[in-house]
């Protein structure tokens, strides 16, 4: 009981903790954005944002995960080569788990604000 009440508090003053360092900013570019930070009118000069994405953003404090494009294109490649889709099912899976990792939030920003990688997929 007294373990489950001490796990109780820690989990509690950890939260408060997260909650008082997120840091406010206005008007200021979410790459120029202290990390955790919520950004209220971000400056954004080569995205066209509408509805509330204009009016606020978010900054995690999360470190943008790699990915290997040169991989993706490989994989994607190698399907038009193919003559029989059905024979290349675990190269399928393969190929969509791939596009599911680029859904993740960390992996969306590296392509989001990496011009170089945003290049490379037109």
């Amino acid at each position: 009981m007294i373990l489950q009440k001490k796990h109780f508090l820690n989990s509690f003053f950890n939260q408060v903790k997260n909650l008082f360092s997120i840091h406010i900013e206005f008007g200021k570019s979410i790459t120029a954005a202290k990390k955790n930070a919520i950004i209220f009118f971000p400056y954004q000069p080569d995205t066209v944002s509408c509805g509330i994405s204009a009016l606020i953003a978010f900054k995690g404090n999360n470190k943008p995960q790699h990915i290997n494009l040169n991989l993706l294109q490989e994989m994607t490649l190698s399907l038009g080569t193919k003559k029989n889709l059905s024979d290349s099912d675990d190269l399928l899976n393969k190929l969509f788990k791939k596009c599911q990792e680029i859904k993740q939030e960390s992996a969306f920003s590296d392509l989001f604000f990496n011009t170089e990688k945003r290049g490379l997929l037109l």
